[in-house]
């Protein structure tokens, strides 16, 4: 008889960690599942753990393949899912015991093709050790016919985003072709869930939290470099938009929240140029770049309703407007000094 879920846990290069994810995942109190761990061609010693966990407990699977990035990993994960509901969870976070039981039963209450819940983020210092655990739940809400518009705000945009705190229906997943988008990276998630939650019939939120989003000191998407980072995130930008417009969101709350996101990614871009090398004019030609792409410059212009954002806000979208990019560097530079959170 085939599991009620398949949980896809992709690996790569993370022997420290996959150890507590897969022993959360096999500790849950719901018990018809199984784990399909997704080597995607590590080179430290987490393909044999994944191997060790398959000769111990016959509810684990193991895809060994070359390495293809976190959607091709996922994809091959959820092309071999024999689960009527498939979640995805991180190989380098974990999971409380209630989670799957609290997603389950969820699901069968609503009925809904993707069930989203909140997030726990589990600070780490140096040592490993629990530093601080921050508990972000959404409020309860069901989106589905008959529906009002949903109430929309930043968190919940962001709780929206990711892969890892959603059960879904995967014949629902089968149907509708909806796979996650290889050869792109930072923003794989968005993508696959605008697409999923803009195409499902029900979508219930919960207002529980039961993965730990785990954050370790190290490089982040706050601080690393991609080229392509603020034209990956525009793509990203609009179809959160499209999804909030198929939600019959208010026009003006739509415009508002799509101005908030592009302001912050251009200033994730600018945090991200000013640890480059080469000096300050070097910095300023890679910022001036990305904000002369033209799926950016259109997005950037077309965020004029400003009147609600924050002060900090508008002036970046300001200067993104006329490339001044002397001003956003310094703004990257200030900023990139605080903490960030890890990004995916």
């Amino acid at each position: 008889m085939p599991p009620v879920v398949s949980v896809v846990v992709p690996v790569w290069n993370i022997e420290g960690y996959v150890d507590q994810c897969v022993s959360s995942v096999l500790d849950q109190s719901f018990e018809s599942f199984e784990v399909i761990l997704v080597d995607d061609g590590s080179t430290d010693r987490s393909r044999d753990i994944c191997d060790g966990w398959a000769d111990k407990d016959a509810r684990v699977r193991v895809i060994h393949r070359d390495n293809g990035g976190l959607s091709a990993a996922r994809n091959s994960g959820l092309a071999a899912a024999a689960g009527e509901l498939v979640c995805f969870l991180d190989g380098d976070d974990w999971a409380e015991p209630g989670w799957l039981a609290h997603l389950v039963r969820a699901q069968r209450e609503s009925g809904a093709e993707v069930v989203v819940t909140g997030v726990k983020v589990e600070h780490r210092d140096d040592s490993g050790e629990v530093v601080r655990c921050d508990e972000l739940i959404p409020s309860a809400r069901t989106i589905g016919p008959g529906s009002p518009p949903p109430e929309i705000d930043l968190q919940l945009i962001n709780f929206l985003g990711y892969a890892w705190n959603k059960i879904y229906l995967r014949l629902f997943l089968d149907e509708h072709a909806l796979r996650f988008e290889e050869g792109t990276s930072l923003v794989e998630d968005i993508l696959f869930n605008a697409a999923a939650l803009r195409t499902a019939e029900v979508v219930a939120v919960e207002p529980a939290a039961f993965v730990h989003y785990v954050q370790r000191p190290r490089v982040t998407l706050g601080s690393a470099y991609y080229p392509d980072l603020l034209a990956l995130k525009a793509r990203a930008i609009d179809q959160t938009r499209d999804l909030l417009v198929h939600w019959r969101v208010a026009p003006e709350r739509v415009e508002g929240i799509v101005a908030t996101m592009t302001a912050r990614a251009v200033a994730m871009a600018a945090r991200s140029v000013v640890a480059q090398p080469g000096g300050r004019r070097a910095q300023r030609s890679l910022l001036r770049a990305m904000l002369a792409d033209a799926d950016v410059a259109e997005l950037v212009a077309g965020c004029t309703s400003t009147s609600a954002l924050r002060r900090q806000d508008r002036w970046v979208l300001a200067q993104a407007r006329r490339r001044r990019t002397r001003g956003l560097l310094l703004l990257g530079a200030v900023s990139a000094r605080r903490p960030r959170r890890r990004g995916r």
